[in-house]
């Protein structure tokens, strides 16, 4: 009996044809992932560059702060009252947006600011800061600084942050 060793060159062609199509299918699925990894990369990535532009606003409002009125020291609101070096009242507050919240499915809020000058008796118009929020909540450490934390939705995207914010015009013992 005469044993061959080997493959014959139709075995060979045979394995290369299933590999080479293993090989299709396994960069076809690679392909398929990777992209809808960046899309929601794209998304999570924009909202981050929006949560950098508000916090710069947010930064800018309440450091100009010298008292915060609401929340109380340790608690923590949807909203914050603080007073500046001129002795104006600084509202931040989230409203409903209903055009959003339908297309999303859930509760979706935008960031306001207003401001009331105590001597004129006068109010400013409501400027938005931040849209496309699930929630945010400003906790009081101390009447000289305040903790923020929200979270964005945009589709299928979540962002969430947390940040530290001490009022540069308070004096040194009311820093909590």
């Amino acid at each position: 009996m005469d044993h061959k060793r080997g493959m014959t060159l139709v075995e060979t062609l045979i394995s290369l044809t299933l590999f080479g199509l293993v090989l299709a299918g396994s960069f076809q699925m690679f392909r398929n992932t990777s992209g809808r990894n960046a899309v929601r990369l794209t998304a999570r990535l924009e909202l981050q560059l929006e949560v950098r532009r508000a916090l710069v606003n947010i930064f800018s409002e309440i450091q100009e702060g010298i008292e915060i009125f609401k929340p109380d020291p340790g608690a923590t609101l949807p909203f914050l009252v603080l007073r500046d070096y001129l002795n104006n009242l600084h509202f931040l507050y989230l409203e409903k947006d209903l055009v959003a919240s339908k297309r999303e499915g859930c509760d979706i809020f935008r960031l306001y600011t207003v401001t009331h000058d105590v001597e004129r008796k006068t109010t400013s118009r409501p400027r938005e800061i931040l849209a496309n929020l699930t929630g945010m909540n400003f906790t009081a450490h101390g009447f000289g600084g305040v903790v923020v934390t929200g979270q964005l939705r945009k589709e299928t995207a979540l962002f969430s942050f947390i940040n530290m914010i001490r009022l540069k015009n308070a004096t040194a013992g009311d820093s909590g």
